[in-house]
């Protein structure tokens, strides 16, 4: 099926009439595409949100590029692209080096949701947002999400640890389970869920809030791993998928019923998943052509990079160019000599085709210019490719072949992420017709927020309000 089989016409909440009230909640499944919801709606599941869909918008939703949760959850809490908050990925380059790292709460630049409206006197709550690790120092609580090395750094204020501890809080599941014991790797992804639920119930109703943001990631791990199963059918794993996905309904439904009428809601994904069919592994098409080569017959790291080089890949299917201006072992010119490669890099990646099977892997080359602008743009990767659905871009260095599988069994999409608010119809509307883009975006998020909130976004965020 194709990624708007599912949609329905939307129905008008216009004439609904929304809380008088200028607090939030906003919700996020962490990767539940639009058209899963849509497709589990209309078999009868999900009770709580299929009553949701009849009192507000539902709309798909495209994402940050590239399309993961570092670099999404980040332009949802800013409002802005990563040329201006400085997030492109889970891990990122260090100036001057080849040494990579973990962005964090530090790397943020430009502020926060939460940092613009503390200074304006507004209490919030966010609970397992990712990148928000360490817990910076917020007007209210906030409980870190992934990657969280360590868990007294990840809550503030501190005095809640012991708290969190004695409920046998979790920030995440354990991902190696997933591997070797799916059956333990379920027993805890349920059990994540319910401390999460938990913990989300009680802040609720313990502390003073005018947005409160809580995320269950479960959704996404799930999905990584276990996606084929559902979309296969494959038993038990596929009807235990089915059945972690009733339990984030049922969460969803009591969240509800603890708020009632006394806040706008607003229910969010950070982008979307399909079935995975290929890892493509993108250095070994750069070694291939002849851009990319390694000190190391097996290389470990991008630190063992031939300084000859002209381009390199990082996860996920971010192209920086080896320029001399900007890396310590670069060797191609800025300016005409650069645009030259960039062009032909362009070209031979628009045509990439799986050698099975002769299908494109490539939906869509993208510039730097076209995705970011700001002023951290400089550090942004000179290309960004979107895979064609089931193609699943790499950045991995010591790889051999072009294409493989590995244990994941899903992948983020760019253009299948979902957007809920309740009483409202969205301005312009956000279901499109068949073929079109949506017409959401997740830098809308901030801007709508703010003005469920009463408040004006800063001139310079990216999106728009919805309402």
């Amino acid at each position: 099926m194709g990624l708007f089989d599912f949609i329905r016409p939307a129905r008008s909440a216009g004439a609904l009439k929304p809380p008088d009230t200028k607090k939030v909640v906003v919700l996020g499944l962490d990767g539940a595409p639009y058209t899963l919801i849509r497709r589990l709606v209309g078999e009868g599941r999900l009770p709580h949100i299929s009553r949701l869909l009849k009192a507000g918008s539902l709309s798909p939703m495209t994402t940050s590029l590239p399309d993961v949760s570092s670099v999404a959850w980040t332009s949802f809490m800013t409002g802005r692209n990563p040329g201006r908050h400085n997030v492109y990925g889970f891990m990122d380059r260090q100036d001057d080096s080849y040494d990579l790292y973990f962005p964090n709460s530090k790397s943020i630049q430009g502020g926060t949701l939460w940092d613009y409206l503390g200074k304006r006197g507004k209490r919030m709550v966010a609970i397992n947002v990712p990148t928000t690790y360490p817990a910076p120092q917020v007007p209210g609580v906030l409980i870190s999400g992934f990657v969280a090395i360590d868990f007294e750094k990840a809550v503030y204020p501190v005095s809640l640890l012991p708290f969190l501890k004695q409920m046998d809080y979790r920030i995440d599941v354990d991902l190696q389970l997933a591997r070797s014991d799916p059956d333990r790797f379920f027993e805890d992804l349920f059990t994540t869920h319910d401390r999460r639920t938990e913990a989300i119930l009680h802040f609720l109703d313990h502390e003073p809030w005018d947005l409160f943001t809580a995320v269950f990631t479960g959704t996404d791990r799930l999905q990584h791993f276990f996606w084929e199963h559902m979309e296969k059918g494959i038993s038990p794993y596929g009807e235990e998928f089915l059945r972690f996905y009733d339990a984030v309904d049922e969460s969803v439904g009591k969240i509800v019923e603890r708020i009632g009428r006394d806040a706008h809601l607003i229910l969010l994904s950070d982008h979307g998943f399909c079935l995975l069919e290929k890892e493509v592994y993108i250095n070994t098409f750069l070694k291939k052509q002849g851009y990319l080569n390694f000190t190391k017959d097996s290389p470990e790291s991008l630190a063992d990079i031939d300084p000859k080089s002209q381009a390199y890949c990082l996860d996920p299917a971010r192209i920086y160019i080896n320029r001399k201006d900007t890396h310590p072992q670069g060797s191609v010119e800025p300016g005409t000599a650069c645009e030259d490669l960039k062009n032909r890099l362009m070209q031979e990646f628009s045509a990439l085709r799986d050698e099975e099977n002769g299908e494109p892997m490539i939906q869509k080359v993208w510039t730097r210019e076209e995705l970011y602008d700001g002023d951290f743009s400089h550090r942004a990767p000179d290309l960004v490719l979107q895979p064609r659905y089931g193609y699943d871009l790499k950045g991995a260095v010591g790889r051999n072949t072009l294409t493989g599988r590995g244990a994941l069994t899903g992948m983020h999409t760019y253009d299948d992420a979902m957007f809920y608010i309740r009483d409202y119809a969205l301005n312009p509307p956000g279901e499109p017709r068949d073929g079109d883009p949506p017409r959401v975006s997740i830098f809308d998020l901030v801007p709508t927020i703010l003005k469920l909130m009463g408040e004006e976004a800063p001139p310079d965020m990216d999106g728009k309000a919805l309402i």
